[in-house]
């Protein structure tokens, strides 16, 4: 048999074959493992954003609820209950309508809907003559009345947005016969419909369904609006990812139920989508084969006996290449075409192995970048949680401490000649304005306030007065409060703002110390014209785990009766951040902790 048709036979039952087999079965075990990994994450997408839904429906229900226990009907006379059902309507931007009903279901006074020409009004739906009929028809009075708040079934408005009503039973005024009354009060839920709405590239659609498997919002396009596909979808095991024909196309489907409530949130994923990659990369590698067989044949029909040998060797140095072994180079012993092939083979092998090194590098340095980023993202969301909280407790410590100032100063102008209460009121008026001093950083940290009066602020002053501050717990505990450099250095900053992170590195290393520790301070300037506020302990440090996770909000260490609650070096953290600075956190268990801060040494006046 001649050379070609050996060449061609071989390429036929040697590769091409064996090669369509390995892509068909490469090809379903692709597709078998892609679609298990989708499974998994549309019914871990599918459950988290049913908790989600769970988080804003427990939201507007406990907002409503608050605001609904904050109105005293019993003290309100009769001829004030119209303008009391507009309180919560103001307050609570979700609100739709507001009826105040007696036992029997009857208005009390008439029910509030807003005013169309209503500035607030303006930014919300009109509520029409129908959508008040199904407001009253949807109210869970027997509920409200047994168990204080209840939430009626979902119904829609004229626009076809979906409203529930909460009813809370309340008070009636006193002289008013009657023991309860129901304040039932309209709830948008468009908030919790722009979450169930989770539409993705891959063809995703989410929807919530009610207790009856009726979509009450999200992405549905008209699917879930017939009959064969609702009775699909109410075929569907909860939490178990199914296979639906939907339509012309087939869908990954799964529906999770919305914990403490009877709804459903169903979610579904274009396979096609899905699958569109793997498709066409087939067909590519069957066009591709298909290339490479009739240049097979070619090659075997131009191909002679002279040039197997050569080709052989070409062969054997490709598998060494494609092995990795760019270290054995092809012998070059002619000058003709099988020569300058080998040769150019060589350059190449040359050229792949300084790439790979080159692509190695650069596939490790975006890998670093991208780790960073992910550090970076986590970091801000973390601040961005501790934010909001920061706010509403501001807001919370505000009222009654501004009570325990004015009452504070009330006895000190009745102590005129009382000299010992008389130092004790005045104490008490100093730290509750210092507090109040932190509570307003809490609340400019919450707002992203920071840098709004920078001003030159000398350090070594910063750490005297932390100092006074915590001077009774040093003297109480016997700790040895010394300095390793003392510089006259100024930084630019918020004076306040510095207070508080040297305060809580005191608080952490007081904390850490043993009763007659010592704890140093370092005020300096380095070398670069940085400037260095240092606090150190020989306390009982951290390990590494618990050093890298010291900044992060509420983590902490100490029992849960110390006071501690796992914010001072969150805090710490984003006020040096805002400073442009840097924290430096080293400590060994058992051996002290060593927190160093480096501020930009150059003091910037014209940010003052």
């Amino acid at each position: 048999m001649r050379i070609r048709s050996k060449v061609l036979l071989l390429l036929i039952f040697g590769t091409i074959i064996p090669l369509t087999i390995g892509f068909y079965f490469a090809g379903q075990i692709l597709r078998s493992g892609l679609a298990a990994d989708v499974e998994k994450q549309v019914l871990r997408d599918a459950r988290q954003v049913a908790g989600r839904v769970e988080d804003r429906a427990r939201w507007l229900v406990e907002s409503t609820t608050m605001v609904v226990n904050a109105l005293p009907f019993e003290n309100f006379a009769v001829e004030d209950l119209p303008r009391t059902l507009l309180i919560p309507w103001r307050q609570l931007s979700f609100t739709t309508m507001v009826a105040l009903l007696d036992a029997e279901g009857r208005a009390v006074v008439e029910p509030f809907v807003p005013d169309a020409e209503d500035a607030l009004a303006a930014q919300r739906d009109v509520v029409t003559g129908a959508e008040v009929q199904r407001f009253a028809g949807s109210v869970p009075m027997e509920a409200a009345l047994e168990a204080s708040v209840a939430v009626g079934p979902v119904y829609l408005s004229d626009t076809g947005s979906p409203r529930v009503v909460v009813a809370s039973a309340v008070k009636p005024p006193h002289g008013v016969g009657e023991e309860r009354w129901v304040l039932a009060i309209g709830v948008s839920l468009q908030s919790i419909c722009d979450v169930a709405r989770n539409e993705g590239k891959d063809g995703r659609k989410g929807a919530l369904l009610d207790s009856d498997g009726r979509s009450i919002c999200g992405s549905t396009d008209g699917t879930l609006k017939t009959d064969s596909n609702y009775r699909l979808i109410a075929g569907l095991k909860d939490d178990s990812v199914g296979s639906v024909r939907l339509g012309q196309s087939d869908f990954f489907t799964v529906r999770s139920t919305v914990p403490l409530t009877d709804w459903r949130y169903f979610l579904r994923v274009n396979r096609d989508a899905v699958f569109g990659q793997i498709y066409r990369l087939q067909w590519i590698l069957i066009a591709w084969m298909l290339v490479c067989f009739a240049a097979a044949v070619v090659g075997a029909v131009l191909l002679s006996r002279g040039i197997t040998r050569p080709l052989e060797t070409l062969t054997e140095a490709a598998a060494r290449v494609a092995g990795g072994d760019y270290s054995r180079p092809i012998d070059v012993n002619t000058r003709d075409e099988v020569g300058r092939l080998s040769t150019s083979f060589n350059r190449m092998m040359e050229e792949i192995r300084a790439w790979n090194a080159e692509l190695n590098e650069r596939v490790n340095e975006k890998t670093r970048e991208l780790a960073k980023a992910q550090e970076q993202i986590i970091a801000t969301q973390k601040m961005a949680a501790l934010g909001e909280l920061g706010a509403g407790v501001a807001h919370e410590i505000n009222n009654p401490l501004t009570g325990v100032i004015g009452n504070a100063q009330l006895l000190l102008a009745d102590m005129e000649y009382d000299a010992a209460n008389r130092e004790i009121a005045l104490e008490i008026v100093r730290n509750s304005r210092r507090v109040a001093e932190v509570v307003d950083a809490l609340l400019r940290f919450s707002q992203h306030q920071w840098g709004e009066s920078m001003k030159p602020v000398v350090l070594e002053k910063i750490v005297v007065n932390s100092v006074d501050m915590y001077l009774e717990r040093l003297k109480e505990k016997e700790i040895e409060v010394f300095w390793k450099a003392r510089e006259n250095v100024q930084v630019l900053g918020i004076e306040r703002d510095l207070q508080i992170v040297c305060s809580s590195l005191l608080d952490n290393a007081l904390r850490a110390v043993k009763p007659g520790g010592r704890i140093g301070f370092d005020v300096r300037r380095v070398d670069g014209g940085a400037v260095v506020l240092g606090v150190e302990d020989n306390g009982c440090g951290m390990s590494d785990e618990v050093r890298l996770r010291a900044v992060d909000p509420f983590f902490t260490t100490a029992p849960t009766d110390s006071g501690s609650r796992g914010v001072g070096l969150t805090t710490v953290a984003r006020i040096v951040e805002e400073h442009e600075g840097r924290l430096d956190i080293s400590s060994k268990e058992g051996a002290g902790t060593s927190v160093k801060i480096f501020f930009p040494g150059k003091v910037d006046v014209s940010k003052a």
